[in-house]
């Protein structure tokens, strides 16, 4: 198995390729029976770091509209989250 760690910007997209290219393999008549649990091991794992990815970049943005939120409404971004007693 590689790793796509190396560069994050681009490991989404690599790991999304080549967990099509498994599909493809294992979806061939000519798959080697010998090799089949080694690529849906493989697969697994890239689609755990595909998930990671997806789930840091949804809390990145939601963090991001908060903070636009915040700066355009600037009388709601102090105290946004606290109770008022």
């Amino acid at each position: 198995m590689t790793n796509n760690n190396d560069n994050p910007s681009t490991s989404y997209n690599k790991n999304i390729q080549r967990i099509n290219d498994i599909i493809q393999k294992l979806s061939s008549p000519d798959c080697d029976i010998d090799k089949m649990l080694d690529y849906v091991n493989e697969a697994i794992a890239l689609l755990k770091q595909c998930n990671a990815k997806l789930s840091k970049t949804g809390l990145e943005v939601e963090e991001a509209l908060k903070s636009l939120n915040n700066s355009m409404n600037p009388e709601t971004s102090s105290d946004s989250d606290s109770t008022i007693l």
